[in-house]
């Protein structure tokens, strides 16, 4: 019983630290395809709006990926033993 909780924990500490690094992958290359779009734009309007629609993208994005991190630390836990 002793053995297996640092394994658990291991393995949840792993399993987080993943999702850490894709989370940081996926808002890297949203940063950097808002960069190309916005050096495509004409005008200041076009600007707000692509900043506006990526922010809106970002918010929800790191809302997912907190939810899903919250979940994932519940699960990784190891839970008391029942004596």
């Amino acid at each position: 019983m002793f053995v297996r909780r640092p394994m658990l924990a291991t393995k949840g500490a792993s399993d987080y630290g993943l999702k850490v690094i894709e989370a940081t992958r996926v808002n890297t290359n949203s940063a950097f395809d808002f960069c190309t779009e916005l050096m495509t734009v004409k005008s200041f309007s076009e600007v707000i709006e692509l900043s506006t629609a990526h922010s809106r993208k970002q918010f929800e994005a790191v809302a997912a990926q907190t939810r899903n991190s919250v979940r994932s630390r519940r699960r990784s836990r190891p839970r008391p033993s029942s004596r």
